[in-house]
């Protein structure tokens, strides 16, 4: 199973980079195409994330220009690479305006390339909708900046309420990666605990590519005997964490977030994150069709499961497609539409966008027998 994910990995990286550049691999003709654009980091620590988001976009192009197209004419994209750089992340942007028929761009992956290039979409009047960023000044820039995830005061908020109210926690102790999403959740989240009766009892950081040992945090945590550790950041690292803490001996709740829904991330962690839980967009198992058939084609191309930054990416080129289908190819008429669309029939659910705001319902899960299941929940109405 591993060796097949190695060589969709492979297959796909060599696909991307015939597709990067600005190239949707093929010459553009604005009589009989829309244009859409993504940038990501395709190289670079995050650079999966970014490749399994071009195949939900792709699997989702396809879908709509089976189909038909949007009034006639097919919808592509092009794909760019920021490298998850602030710098390149501003190339790219420019690169992205300067194009007259990219109608909206998806992206960034990161909340520091989305917090830099924010401004430079605002100014040059075209849509940016990242279906990853939860920062909660990422949208500040102005009405061409979309969310398409969940605001993070949202996330912590849910998430204090599923601690203390469903599992009967009262102290957390966070260790959380060391960039701005991590800060605003040390910002967040104590006030969220707070109001439902809990307390944010330790909080530490972490520096990605620094060092993989981890136990000095977790143990500074862990003289506080907090009843849930609250993992954020990578997966690769989250892996390690969990298998620290069993190490050092912590026997409470493992909680995390829905990045570490990746096939690869039960191998790292070696059987220690059993019973972990985390808040997701989507329901793994979804009956939804077009789910279904997403989540075989991101088994088949890319060796790893639906995950939520996928089926959230596949969500809002359909969504623009919608959006182009009411409005045709005018920035300013697509950009009203996307930023107050209701009821959006999502893959697991559907979705209200709110003055730019995507308002999603948050599904528990927790990993049972090496899979992510549902969690029932049974004290709180959720």
């Amino acid at each position: 199973m591993k060796y097949k994910r190695i060589l969709a990995l492979v297959l796909v990286l060599l696909s991307v980079m015939g597709m990067l550049a600005g190239c949707s691999g093929k010459s553009f003709n604005p009589e009989e195409s829309y244009k859409i654009a993504f940038m990501g980091p395709f190289t670079g620590l995050s650079t999966f994330n970014a490749i399994s988001m071009r195949a939900a976009i792709q699997a989702c192009l396809d879908d709509i220009n089976a189909q038909g197209g949007i009034n006639g004419k097919t919808l592509v994209c092009d794909f760019y690479d920021d490298k998850n750089r602030g710098r390149e992340a501003i190339i790219v942007a420019q690169k992205i305006i300067q194009d007259p028929d990219v109608l909206a761009c998806i992206g960034p992956y990161s909340a520091s390339c989305a917090l830099t290039v924010a401004p430079v979409f605002q100014k040059a009047g075209i849509l940016l909708i990242s279906p990853t960023v939860s920062h909660p000044e990422f949208t500040d820039a102005g009405d061409y900046i979309v969310r398409g995830a969940y605001l993070q005061e949202y996330l912590q908020e849910e998430t204090a309420r599923f601690l203390t109210q469903e599992l009967g926690a009262k102290t957390v102790g966070l260790l959380a990666q060391n960039d701005d999403v991590g800060q605003a959740i040390q910002d967040l989240l104590p006030d969220a605990l707070e109001s439902y009766g809990g307390e944010l009892v330790a909080s530490e950081v972490y520096t990605p590519g620094m060092s993989i040992d981890f136990s000095a945090q977790i143990t500074k945590i862990m003289t506080y005997d907090p009843d849930v550790l609250y993992f954020w950041g990578d997966y690769k690292n989250i892996a390690v964490m969990v298998q620290q803490a069993n190490m050092l001996g912590f026997d409470g709740i493992y909680f995390s977030h829905s990045n570490v829904m990746k096939t690869e991330f039960f191998d790292l962690a070696a059987g220690h994150a059993e019973g972990m839980y985390m808040l997701s967009t989507i329901d793994p198992t979804s009956d939804n069709s077009v789910y279904q058939a997403l989540a075989q084609r991101m088994e088949e191309t890319t060796g790893e499961v639906l995950e939520e930054n996928n089926a959230v990416a596949y969500d809002l080129v359909s969504l623009l497609a919608e959006c182009i289908r009411q409005v045709g190819p005018d920035r300013e008429k697509l950009k009203e539409a996307v930023r107050n669309y209701k009821g959006f029939e999502g893959l697991t659910a559907d979705f209200d966008m709110i003055d730019g705001e995507c308002h999603r319902k948050l599904y528990p899960l927790v990993i049972q027998d090496g899979q992510y299941v549902p969690y029932e929940v049974k004290n709180i109405e959720w």
